[in-house]
């Protein structure tokens, strides 16, 4: 399973990539394996400033709908528009082409509760169902 070191990870299997304020976020390796082949991304709160915890957007496959939840308090620049027709993208590449948004952060210091690849895998080695 792909973890890139150089990102922050959240319970939800969102990986985040903080370049000052500006935050990348998308599906972690592990959570696109556990929804299957992704069929739609829906993200409707372009624009908003949304408070931690809010969900952002969804992703759907044949199998399921996942709810997007922001992990701390943040504007919603950008939303990927190749997911718009390409939602795979996802599957193929989730740390490059299938990021998902842009967003403006209102406080760098919430990053802080974010986890480090070591511990992310960590949390995966407690959920007892990923490969060693």
């Amino acid at each position: 399973m792909n973890i890139p070191e150089s990102l922050k990870y959240t319970r939800d299997h969102l990986w985040v990539q903080v370049k000052n304020d500006i935050v990348y976020i998308g599906l972690t390796d592990y959570a696109q394996t556990e929804i299957g082949n992704i069929i739609y991304v829906d993200v409707n709160s372009l624009g908003e400033n949304l408070e931690k915890y809010r969900t952002f957007g969804s992703v759907e496959s044949a199998y399921k709908v996942v709810n997007l939840i922001l992990p701390f308090s943040a504007v919603i620049m950008e939303f990927n528009g190749e997911l718009d027709k390409y939602p795979s993208l996802i599957n193929d590449d989730p740390y490059g082409a299938g990021w998902i948004i842009k967003a403006e952060l209102d406080d760098i210091a919430e990053t802080q509760y974010l986890m480090n690849s070591q511990q992310y895998k960590d949390y995966l080695d407690s959920l007892g169902d990923t490969e060693k």
